[in-house]
């Protein structure tokens, strides 16, 4: 029995050993100006709409176990922030303006009863959040050192750094800087696990997918990637362990469930749909169909996916685009925003690698072509007269027929 080879690493160059970017304070300077700017940054602007939701839903989270005032995202970002809010004596909005989806009503309570407090209590809040900035820094440059070498970390480090979606995201209160972290984490981490194998990787995995979960509904899509990730492995390169890597994404789903409703103290699981005002229609019909079913959800994590169902419906948004606003879905509005939206810079490099890579793609079939007609074209040799030739000809024929196109006629030379 033949041993499957083990997974290759990507390959960095023996001169990296002797480069000027393995000295950690490339690293330690960079973070202490991206840790500055974010501060700078925060000085410079109010509170942000969104702001006004979630710490004061993260203050309801910590001091009453009120998971319903704020549905529309999971807990653990907002209740992070407010953390340091609640240590900068922000006081607790009062029952009376909570209830599900009353998010704008608890907002302006917390507003008007921190008045004398207010820039103080939002300032504080946003310091997790940079906290995690650093965090996602750190793993970026960790990420390409290991992959590329140490230039590519500290320039990965410092477009990152100096990145205006970075700091304007990184010194905010929002979910959009952990989403960012906790996906890109439960990414590397799964191609860890996929490779490798092995129960200290998978413990890895699943903190960063429940982690993922509690941060962002939309982190379901973790699950699928993972799928199409774990094929292309096992397509392209040899996975040590495919059996345990299908069983071990198996099994996080059965522990993203049980975090999901630990982090909602599991108030309202298995609650049958008949209890529910839905919003969306998917959720409207599934209500109509089954209306006892019980979902082993959380009541209000089972509502906020209700209410991001049912902001995705055509018609119920507005979006502007390019001087017209419309209720209609955009398909390429994202694609759209972000070449807007980014530095042009950053598209440049973004560019620059695309056309590397395909350019590489593209030498790598050629000399596979050369190589294979060079093969197939070549007299077939014997050992002896007794031993069968190492190519049959209909291989060769079929091999000559694919690559014909592709290698020169100077490749068939012999």
């Amino acid at each position: 029995m033949s041993r499957t080879p083990k997974p290759s690493r990507p390959v960095v160059s023996s001169r990296s050993s002797a480069s000027p970017f393995r000295n950690p304070w490339w690293v330690v300077w960079l973070l202490l100006l991206h840790a500055a700017l974010l501060v700078w940054v925060s000085s410079r602007q109010s509170v942000c709409f969104d702001e006004s939701f979630h710490l004061p839903a993260g203050v309801r989270i910590l001091t009453r176990g009120d998971f319903g005032a704020s549905h529309a995202q999971p807990p653990l970002t907002k209740s992070l922030n407010a953390v340091a809010g609640l240590m900068a004596g922000a006081r607790t909005p009062p029952d009376s303006v909570s209830g599900p989806g009353f998010e704008r009503q608890v907002g302006y309570s917390f507003m008007r009863i921190n008045a004398d407090r207010f820039q103080r209590v939002y300032a504080a809040g946003r310091v997790p959040t940079m906290v995690l900035s650093l965090a996602l820094a750190l793993l970026i440059w960790r990420v390409a050192s290991v992959w590329f070498g140490p230039l590519a970390g500290v320039m990965s480090l410092a477009a990152y750094v100096l990145s205006p979606e970075s700091l304007s995201h990184g010194s905010v209160v929002g979910d959009d800087l952990a989403t960012a972290l906790t996906v890109f984490g439960s990414s590397i981490a799964f191609y860890a696990f996929a490779v490798g194998g092995g129960l200290r990787r998978w413990l890895i995995v699943a903190a960063w997918f429940s982690a993922a979960f509690l941060v962002r509904f939309s982190a379901v899509q973790l699950f699928p990637a993972a799928a199409l990730l774990l094929l292309v492995l096992q397509w392209r390169a040899p996975v040590r362990r495919p059996r345990e890597a299908w069983l071990g994404l198996a099994a996080l789903a059965v522990v993203v469930l049980v975090v999901v409703n630990a982090g909602y103290l599991f108030q309202g699981t298995l609650t049958p749909l008949s209890v529910y005002e839905f919003g969306s229609s998917r959720f409207q019909t599934l209500q109509r169909l089954a209306p006892g079913l019980r979902l082993p959800l959380p009541a209000d994590y089972i509502r906020g996916l209700d209410y991001i169902s049912f902001l995705a419906q055509p018609g119920v948004k507005e979006s502007y685009v390019l001087g017209q606003v419309t209720r209609d879905h955009v398909v390429w509005y994202f694609l759209l925003a972000l070449l807007v939206k980014y530095p042009v810079g950053l598209l440049a490099l973004a560019g620059m690698r695309i056309w590397a890579g395909i350019r590489a793609s593209l030498g790598e079939g050629r000399a596979a072509a050369v190589d294979a007609r060079r093969c197939c074209c070549s007299r077939p040799s014997w050992r002896s007269r007794s031993q069968p030739p190492r190519v049959s000809t209909s291989a060769c024929v079929t091999c000559c027929r694919s690559c014909h196109s592709y290698a020169p006629e100077s490749a068939c030379s012999s």
